[in-house]
């Protein structure tokens, strides 16, 4: 029986029972809402095998597919309500089951436990990230929670230029911060902002979702006092995991000396500083669809290649 949830207590009562042990805000109602506020339709279904938060994604054409984040099951009775809405394919995240795709929730993750206390915590930290966290609070860098959105968001436009990465439009960012579950938190020095981050929290997890630092005065490590910062917070709020969300596969992962990075992985540097507070790597199955009209879902293949180049 697949049954369409209207009620947001009860979805959340659903999925907090049923929360995978990474991205599980991602099937919340309020992320749901927050997508519906950029435009995307969303359906959220109460399977015989749990339950699936779908985001529609529009295509060119009158086209269609749907996303089910990570934590959303997957099976017959979705793809059979899938073809009644004439969805030419399924992005998942659930299992690894149809073509392997650009991961939408990072494949791989690092997840701190909160239930250790800070003294057993800052002696897990590599001594270059412990180092570098005492330093930056000698030289008085400061972090709290914040509602200085345009900062942070002058802070992400340097910062995607400086490293090359694509960001999403302000509206995305500004929407996202609506959510009753996120915050934005930034790090100080002399009333500047030197770093800036977008976190989530729900279930018994707190989200590092969106970072951004300054070209200015980075030897004042402002970055590493920021999220020592809000773990010590998420910690003293009850919270039992901290979730970097996102590195490099163990297949690929560079040491926190800078050798053994794995070529052409833009991760590397990331995954160097958030593995520098240890922590243990937990991977998923990661992103994949699943064709429901093989012939459109070719030709949207096809276009996206076309449009790379």
């Amino acid at each position: 029986m697949l049954n369409e949830i209207q009620d947001s207590k009860i979805w959340n009562d659903l999925i907090k029972n049923n929360l995978p042990r990474s991205g599980g805000f991602l099937g919340s109602w309020e992320w749901g809402e927050f997508q519906k506020s950029v435009g995307r339709p969303i359906y959220r279904f109460q399977l015989d095998n749990g339950f699936a938060q779908v985001i529609e994604h529009n295509l060119p054409m009158g086209k269609k597919y749907w996303y089910l984040p990570r934590g959303s099951s997957f099976g017959d009775q979705l793809l059979d309500q899938a073809r009644k809405n004439k969805v030419i394919f399924i992005r998942h995240e659930s299992i690894s089951k149809g073509v392997k795709t650009i991961h939408v929730s990072p494949s791989t993750t690092l997840i701190l436990n909160l239930e250790k206390i800070e003294d057993v915590l800052l002696g897990e930290m590599h001594e270059k990230t412990r180092y570098n966290v005492r330093l930056a609070s000698r030289k008085g860098v400061s972090c709290a929670k914040s509602e200085e959105f345009e900062y942070f968001w002058k802070l992400m436009e340097e910062t995607a230029k400086r490293d090359g990465f694509k960001i999403h439009p302000k509206l995305y960012y500004e929407k996202m911060l609506e959510i009753s579950f996120v915050e934005l938190w930034v790090a100080k020095h002399e009333g500047k902002i030197l770093a800036a981050g977008i976190w989530s929290f729900f279930g018994d997890t707190f989200t590092y979702l969106h970072g951004a630092s300054s070209s200015e005065n980075r030897n004042l490590m402002a970055p590493y006092l920021l999220h020592w910062e809000v773990i010590k917070n998420a910690k003293s709020r009850g919270f039992k995991f901290y979730d970097f969300w996102g590195v490099c596969s163990s297949k690929n992962t560079p040491s926190l000396d800078g050798r053994g990075q794995g070529e052409g992985d833009s991760w590397s540097g990331i995954t160097r500083f958030k593995k520098g507070f240890g922590g243990e790597v937990v991977e998923y199955p990661g992103t994949h669809d699943l064709p429901i009209s093989k012939f459109w879902y070719s030709v949207y293949k096809l276009a996206r290649k076309i449009r790379r180049f």
